[in-house]
């Protein structure tokens, strides 16, 4: 065994005082340290295994330590594992043409960047270059798309959503270029209508803010089809074909943030492919990469793409790894019908919770498709009060179980199911079980 690898296995709970230090955290701190894993269970430095419901930020479509995908990369490396950009690969020629493929429409034209955030950027770059007057974007209320310098002004982070300005909210003073308009969050309808009187009004707001609120054209509407940490709410198909009417109305780029829903955890290759509405730019992110960093945006034909080579460049977008394992991980949900898998046990697991509602009214409400699964706890069924400590205790009494929840919206009450495709019926019985049991410990004291 190589010296490193050893090191790193010989790691323990006591050397944190030594090394802690010298490390400064990104996002908080609330998981078990880990150190190996496989199919959908992780393991921590004392040995203990997790089912692991976040699939690593919902990154390991397939799982830890896919037998394929790490052998795919253990040959990759005998070969190249950087290739600069400016250089041609045929990885990257593969791999654009197989996500092509994929796309829904017309988009057909793939820029790979360094991962999610990146991509946000490149995609703002393409509506720029479409109507270079304009100097506004519009993002929805809890929109989550990046925290790099200029995708945090799109990210619910940096408003008072949460109660207070937090992290990122503190550089909002350099950020100007972002409105942000209602989401249709149909569960908590702010205009207190329901879903079937409201004639998508959050899409006509949408368009007033275009027409009424912003001085200039605009460049961009920036969404994700399915709000991912605002608190796993899809938006509606009807909101969606307006906002689409709406963009090409006014002549607007419009951007679908599918870095949390690409390749298959909705139960389709993307959201866009779900709801049959076909957007400008696609954003890829987390799971593209097969594990490993990567992002990606496709751009359709009908508008100008990056044409120019220094609108957007990164040293490592053209890493071979990366491409590698993305083109496997692309075969193996292909020849496993794991699409098919995603729908079969993400309805398992919904429907599963959804009837423990009777015995826990906590559970406001339960959210898919596929395993895109959230579920909004509160107070009372009839305020709707967030039920944030209670959420927070959800989580610790998962870890002490053996099973790591993620976590989403501005007041921390909704748990996050999103585990990998591959997990299976029996391995789904295990996770509503213990879902079952966390209500019980925090709800029935």
């Amino acid at each position: 065994m190589d010296k490193v690898i050893e090191q790193i296995l010989n790691f323990k709970q006591s050397d944190l005082l030594e090394y802690e230090r010298y490390l400064m955290w990104q996002g908080g701190w609330f998981g078990p340290h880990l150190v190996k894993g496989k199919g959908i269970y992780v393991e921590d430095i004392d040995g203990k295994k997790y089912i692991d419901c976040t699939s690593m930020a919902w990154v390991l479509l397939l799982g830890y330590s896919h037998p394929e995908v790490n052998q795919v990369v253990k040959e990759q490396l005998d070969y190249l594992t950087q290739v600069d950009p400016q250089f041609r690969s045929p990885a990257r020629y593969i791999l654009a043409k197989r996500v092509a493929e994929l796309a829904p429409g017309d988009l057909n034209r793939v820029l790979f960047t360094l991962g999610g955030g990146p991509s946000i950027e490149a995609a703002l770059k393409v509506a720029i270059v479409n109507n270079p007057d304009a100097q506004q974007f519009i993002a929805l209320y809890y929109g989550y798309h990046g925290m790099t310098f200029q995708t945090i002004a799109a990210t619910h982070t940096a408003t008072m959503a949460g109660g207070s300005h937090r992290g990122s909210g503190r550089l909002s003073h350099f950020l100007h270029n972002f409105v942000r308009v209602q989401n249709p969050y149909c569960y908590r309808c702010p205009y207190k209508l329901e879903y079937k009187d409201c004639r998508v009004l959050c899409a006509d707001v949408l368009e007033d803010m275009i027409v009424k609120g912003i001085s200039g054209p605009v460049a961009g509407v920036l969404l994700e089809p399915i709000q991912g940490g605002g608190g796993q709410i899809p938006l509606p198909v009807e909101y969606l074909q307006k906002v689409r009417e709406i963009c090409d109305k006014y002549k607007i780029i419009l951007i679908f943030d599918e870095i949390q829903t690409c390749f298959g955890r909705t139960g389709e290759w993307f959201a866009a492919t779900l709801f049959g509405i076909n957007p400008d730019v696609m954003v890829l992110g987390k799971a593209f990469g097969g594990g490993f960093p990567a992002g990606a945006i496709i751009v359709s034909d009908r508008i100008k793409g990056i044409e120019d080579e220094w609108y957007d460049f990164a040293t490592f977008a053209n890493h071979q790894i990366a491409q590698v394992a993305t083109l496997k991980m692309i075969e193996v949900i292909e020849r496993d019908n794991i699409l098919d898998n995603v729908k079969n046990v993400g309805s398992f697991i919904s429907n599963a919770i959804k009837k423990m509602i009777n015995e826990f009214p906590q559970i406001g409400d339960v959210r898919g498709p596929g395993l895109h699964i959230g579920v909004e706890l509160v107070k009372d069924p009839e305020t709707k009060e967030e039920a944030g400590e209670e959420a927070l205790r959800f989580r610790e009494v998962g870890r002490e179980l053996g099973v790591i929840w993620g976590m989403g919206s501005p007041k921390h009450n909704v748990i996050k199911i999103k585990p990998p495709l591959i997990t299976t019926i029996e391995e789904a019985e295990k996770i509503v079980e213990l879902f079952y049991e966390c209500m019980r410990k925090v709800f029935k004291k």
